[in-house]
């Protein structure tokens, strides 16, 4: 198989590749262990040297006792199993660390869970005072219009939000074939992405090939997920990117949410930041595929049972001469001090199945006067009863540090969520910035921005008043745009932050009985249990 080579399909929704099976308390325990060392700033140099190791394992084992007794029933019995286990576990890291070097390229480091790369430092300065300063821009339009992430006691800012205008079954006009953009007249000018809707009802599919086309599971998907994981009424839109043979990124449809006729500058910097999360995507893709292939073969297989090249003929990903498809998020947490703490989030995964989002990119960059903010990733199993829930409860295991400048990219089925932070000064503000790339399945291709013109009825009468206005006067131009009656292919804001809240309820409600962490199971599980008793009584 070449490098370049995709097997059509095989990057299965997260709901189809959680594991069933469990790793044991000491595997666990031996991942976060490996974490910790490979956390380490210099782990690559100093893992030779002795002196430095034997300080590294005293200190993690230190902390891992505290984790293991904070988090079991029995906290003197589980201190004695780990410092029975502890030598072991020392030899099992220890042997593992030269395998992680060769996975580490000098940038990209292996993170704490297989499918997960970690990066510092990938986005250079300039491009990143590039990334601040457009992102200020869109922030303060989206604090106007009281974008705040629902639960959030208005702390979270939806800066570029992609549950925003989405596709909508019943609602939605849909091209037939995608919108080819013309060519960019200079380099920051991204207006050729835009499109609205035609009045050529031959361009667009009917309503129920709409429906069909959000609602129907594919055939040719190798295991379909559960019906109740598939979002039949709404989709979010993904932009339509191509990957050039020199790894340069270039939006081909426009970002929902992101204007690109104001915007431009903002685009160009996202591509350049995309540009340099691509080989981390190829990681966690070419892990998602050899492990893919290991288990048809013989079973699953971790990142140190795949070193062994008789084990699996591991094909590198390349994503080079491709088009790809990509959700685009950014998000600012604010905290002042009146709303001093962010209590942190809930444990996920990105998307319904039927936006098939195989990878999650994140790169954080600006924090300012908080604490120690970090993110949780889970492993995430599947219960014989269709259940997905978080391994022990969701205890925090492998908490990734977010430090400014820093990139993470994990696969779908690994559960995420944000740990709590706070203010470090409490007497004045502080912030977190982040942007996120959702990867869709490269062997799919579905809905995107491409077939779906701007739905916005704003943007619509700006484009007709900027038409105009080089051939009527402002009054005149004003005049013939009170008299345009929108059709139910736009959306005003009001009706789109309706129709965004229905989105977000269906899928909560969709999501509440396949979604808990093992603590909330043994919950309703007892509480069946107290309802039995006071039915059926003793």
């Amino acid at each position: 198989m070449s490098s370049s080579s995709l097997i059509e399909r095989f990057y299965n929704h997260p709901s189809n590749i959680i594991s069933r099976g469990q790793p044991s308390k000491d595997e666990r325990s031996r991942l976060r262990l490996s974490w910790m060392i490979k956390s380490r700033k210099g782990w690559e140099t100093d893992f030779n040297d002795s002196s430095v190791v034997s300080k590294w394992f005293q200190d993690a084992k230190d902390e891992l006792g505290g984790a293991v007794a904070s988090s079991s029933g029995h906290k003197k019995v589980a201190l004695v199993q780990l410092e029975k286990n502890w030598p072991v576990f020392n030899v099992n890291v220890t042997d593992r660390l030269p395998h992680f070097l060769t996975l580490w390229d000098g940038q990209l480091t292996p993170g704490p869970l297989d499918g997960s790369w970690v990066a510092d430092g990938l986005v250079d300065i300039a491009l990143t005072e590039r990334l601040v300063g457009g992102a200020g821009k869109v922030e303060e339009i989206a604090i106007k219009a009281n974008n705040w992430q629902p639960a959030t006691e208005n702390r979270v800012i939806n800066v570029i939000d992609p549950y925003s205008y989405c596709a909508v079954a019943k609602r939605s006009h849909i091209l037939k074939g995608g919108f080819v953009p013309k060519e960019p007249k200079n380099l920051d000018d991204y207006r050729h992405l835009l499109h609205f809707h035609s009045a050529n009802t031959r361009n667009y599919l009917h309503r129920f090939d709409v429906k069909r086309l959000i609602s129907i599971i594919p055939n040719d998907m190798i295991s379909p997920p559960p019906k109740i994981e598939w979002d039949p009424n709404y989709q979010l839109l993904p932009a339509d990117v191509v990957i050039d043979s020199d790894g340069a990124s270039h939006f081909t449809s426009y970002v929902n949410g992101l204007y690109p006729a104001e915007h431009g500058e903002l685009y160009a910097t996202l591509e350049q930041v995309l540009d340099k999360m691509v080989p981390m995507f190829e990681k966690v893709l070419t892990e998602i595929r050899t492990a893919g292939q290991a288990e048809a073969e013989s079973g699953p297989k971790t990142r140190r049972q795949l070193a062994n090249p008789s084990i699996v003929s591991i094909a590198p990903v390349s994503l080079r001469g491709r088009k790809i498809q990509v959700v685009v998020r950014m998000a600012t947490t604010i905290l002042t001090p009146e709303n001093s703490k962010h209590p942190g989030g809930q444990w996920h995964i990105e998307g319904m199945a039927n936006e098939q989002i195989v990878a999650v990119g994140l790169h954080y960059f600006s924090n300012e006067n908080i604490t120690t903010s970090e993110l949780y990733l889970g492993l995430t199993q599947r219960a014989l009863n269709g259940v997905i829930r978080v391994v022990d409860g969701g205890n925090n295991d492998f908490g990734i540090e977010t430090v400014p400048g820093r990139s993470v990219v994990f696969k779908n089925s690994v559960s995420h969520r944000v740990a709590p932070f706070e203010l470090d000064d409490p007497d004045k503000p502080g912030h977190r910035k982040i942007l996120g790339f959702f990867l869709v399945d490269p062997g799919a291709q579905i809905l995107s921005s491409a077939r779906v013109p701007c739905q916005q009825w704003t943007r619509y009468l700006g484009q007709v008043k900027a038409v105009l206005a080089h051939l009527l006067p402002p009054e005149i131009v004003e005049l013939v745009v009170s008299f345009l009656r929108r059709g139910d292919q736009y959306l005003d804001t009001e009706e789109a932050k309706r129709l965004q809240g229905e989105m977000r309820d269906e899928r909560k409600k969709r999501l509440a009985g396949t979604y808990r962490t093992r603590k909330q199971e043994l919950e309703l599980k007892k509480l069946i249990a107290r309802r039995k008793l006071a039915y059926y009584g003793n």
